[in-house]
């Protein structure tokens, strides 16, 4: 099995708004790829020889230095077919539907609009209301080459609805229709985002070991 390294300026900001990631092990045709932050560079370098036990040894060595790291299994998965059934739920986040919605203050509003400016720019931003309140929600980020993360959050009271189908699904079609690859990232363990995937349609493309810690 080959080996090889790329620095990548995106291990350098955090994905999604949530996670940096610091540094993701794949496997590709064959070759076990490591793809690091500039910082840690020299460490997979050193160390990554394509084996699991050269993963944990970096793995511990970056704990060493910051242990809010994890190491994380997580799967990467997408799909070519655009759906039909999208269910009308599911509603393109934008001004109008901020007015709709629900806040405890003014303060709160302007903050949420300026937390949300990008993606209400871009349209690419689905919600599902209830009660004035957002219960699901789904938008598209980390736009690269051809490429684009899904990243989808349900209330825990509103969950079991179809809800988060129902975004997802809206995401996806709109990665299709503009030409983009959707990919939807899912640690292993998360059953709900797993079986979700499933739910929409998704199939498994590749699966990555990452070390990773929340921003």
């Amino acid at each position: 099995m080959e080996k090889g390294f790329s620095y990548s300026k995106l291990r350098d900001v955090p994905i999604n708004r949530n996670y940096y990631y610091l540094v993701i092990f794949s496997k590709i045709f064959n070759n076990q790829i490591c793809s690091c932050s500039n910082d840690v560079y020299m460490i997979c370098s050193d160390l990554f020889d394509g084996t699991s036990s050269s993963i944990n040894e970096i793995f511990s060595v970056v704990q060493s230095i910051d242990n809010q790291f994890k190491l994380r299994r997580m799967d990467r998965y997408s799909t070519e077919n655009i759906f039909e059934d999208i269910n009308i739920n599911a509603t393109r986040f934008t001004k109008e539907i901020i007015e709709k919605i629900e806040f405890d203050d003014l303060v709160k509003k302007n903050e949420f609009i300026k937390r949300n400016r990008d993606v209400i720019e871009n349209g690419c931003r689905y919600v599902v209301l209830e009660k004035k309140k957002i219960v699901s929600s789904a938008f598209i980020s980390d736009f690269i080459a051809n490429g684009c993360n899904i990243v989808v959050n349900t209330n825990e009271f509103n969950r079991k609805n179809g809800y988060g189908k129902d975004v997802v699904s809206v995401c996806v079609s709109w990665c299709l229709e503009n030409s983009l690859v959707p990919v939807y990232l899912v640690d292993e363990r998360n059953e709900t985002s797993v079986r979700l995937a499933k739910l929409v349609g998704l199939i498994i493309q590749n699966q990555e070991i990452v070390i990773s810690k929340r921003e």
